[in-house]
């Protein structure tokens, strides 16, 4: 097996996210010096970062069939995202993976993109929302390893939960008055200087915008969306064996009061590399192809959720046409601040995987969001 392979993929693309992330920020910093004169106080069209409440997920990781997940959730990602992937596989393989999420529209033009720009043009709000995502795994067990390599990319053409389309939070934050300058809050007669109240009124101003965002993500966390999305994909074991194949999916999600969400999933996968298990203990591959069908429900709150999948499988292979279900139980929480962690357990039906036990995974979850991304 060449495990160097994967963490140079890895390393390469890595590398070329920081480096968009670098350009990006001198972007953002020559705007900023540009404004120096400028309060930095947050404006009602500084949407980014602060709002976007998305729990992250990398549909590469879903593609290469190495966590529980089997249902994609369409959302408007966050500019940059990790994924720190333990667990076990369907065949019984422990796992471990990393994997790299960014909008590489924004990274790159972000500091020059306009709200009025993301809401007029139909063009520059898909390719703000488009998302590239890249993972690697490694499995080892007794029987078999293998690595795989996964890139993905995706399109929201509908979301509900946007939070620079949403007319309330808009409003609420128009309401959010602008500070006066220096002058006007001179009193001669009062011993506070002008900077003084300024800096109070701004910190209580910032303490209402922070209020328009945390009523947004009550609202929105579990809002309607739609995305398409199409990744190729690549495996090769110790033995030998080598597949690349592609995926294409879509998934669309309803919300269910303030407290549901509903989430429909179909993915078919072609020239997948699976595992059977042979006499002799060894995990033999064989090349198939797979559709999913399925849906998983959330209930929680912008905090956390409970979630439940089941997704319904055709796989075509040289041994014939199997059918079965696949099942998950788990629950996504915010530790911090742009920090997730996932628990879940699946189960798959006899037959569609070399190990019949239930397998589990661990995930660690991060995302970066630039606070002013659009202005």
């Amino acid at each position: 097996m060449n495990i160097s392979k994967s963490i140079l993929w890895f390393l390469f693309v890595a590398l070329s996210m920081l480096t968009l992330v670098a350009q990006a920020q001198a972007q953002a910093q020559a705007q900023a010096q540009a404004q120096a004169t400028e309060l930095s106080l947050p404006k009602v069209d500084d949407l980014v970062g602060r709002t976007d409440f998305a729990v992250p997920q990398s549909p590469a990781f879903t593609v290469l069939g190495v966590t529980p997940d089997g249902v994609i959730n369409p959302t408007s990602y966050r500019s940059l995202a990790l994924s720190v992937l333990e667990g076990i596989d369907p065949d019984g393989n422990l796992q471990s993976g990393l994997a790299i999420d960014t909008k590489p529209y924004i990274l790159s033009q972000g500091a020059s993109l306009t709200l009025d720009q993301y809401k007029k043009s139909d063009i520059k709000r898909q390719l703000a929302r488009a998302q590239l995502s890249f993972a690697t795994s490694s499995g080892e067990s007794g029987s078999s390893d293998s690595d795989k390599q996964s890139l993905a990319l995706r399109f929201t053409p509908w979301d509900s939960g946007d939070p620079r389309l949403d007319p309330d939070l808009a409003e609420c934050r128009k309401k959010v008055i602008v500070l006066p300058d220096s002058d006007n809050l001179k009193d001669d007669n009062d011993s506070v200087t002008s900077e003084e109240k300024k800096a109070a009124l701004e910190k209580e101003l910032t303490k209402e915008d922070k209020k328009c965002r945390e009523e947004a993500k009550k609202r929105n966390w579990n809002a309607g969306s739609w995305d398409i999305g199409i990744a190729g994909f690549r495996a090769d074991t110790d033995q030998g064996d080598t597949e690349s194949g592609y995926a294409l999916w879509t998934s669309v999600s309803f919300k269910i009061s303030s407290k549901g969400q509903i989430i429909t999933h179909l993915r078919v996968n072609e020239n997948e590399l699976i595992a059977s298990d042979s006499s002799n203990g060894v995990l033999e591959f064989s090349e198939a192809d797979s559709v999913f069908i399925g849906g998983r429900i959330r209930y929680g709150n912008e905090r956390g959720a409970l979630m439940f999948e089941a997704i319904h499988i055709n796989r075509e292979s040289d041994s014939g046409t199997e059918n079965g279900q696949q099942y998950l139980l788990g629950v996504e929480y915010r530790l911090l601040e742009g920090f997730w962690i996932q628990l879940a357990v699946g189960d798959r039906t006899d037959g569609l995987s070399a190990d019949d036990s239930p397998y589990y995974s661990g995930q660690l979850r991060w995302a970066f969001s630039d606070d002013r991304l659009l202005r």
